[in-house]
């Protein structure tokens, strides 16, 4: 027998729905439809994408991260922070 309720399938005896524990009469035939089931492996489907999306956001972010730090890297090598002294005469004269 199928709860109402919730459409779970129960024993023909059963007197409570052992997934919601709604009230069965046993041996009377509902009126109405049983509700419908959720698909089986749906839930398991839905938590695999999630993995499978948040495994990509990671390995593309790490990824971004690399070239990041190898181009600054590459553009710091270039970099002087203590310009030569012949450096700064030549900005310094004006004529």
């Amino acid at each position: 027998m199928r709860c109402p309720a919730c459409g779970q399938e129960n024993l023909d005896t059963a007197r409570t729905c052992k997934l919601c524990g709604n009230q069965l009469v046993p041996g009377y035939q509902y009126p109405y439809p049983p509700a419908p089931q959720v698909e089986d492996g749906k839930i398991e489907r839905a938590i695999m994408w999630l993995v499978v999306v948040l495994i990509i956001v990671i390995v593309v972010s790490v990824v971004a991260g690399l070239l990041f730090w190898l181009l600054l890297l590459d553009e710091l090598q270039d970099f002087d922070p203590w310009p030569s002294v012949a450096g700064l005469l030549r900005t310094a004269t004006c004529f």
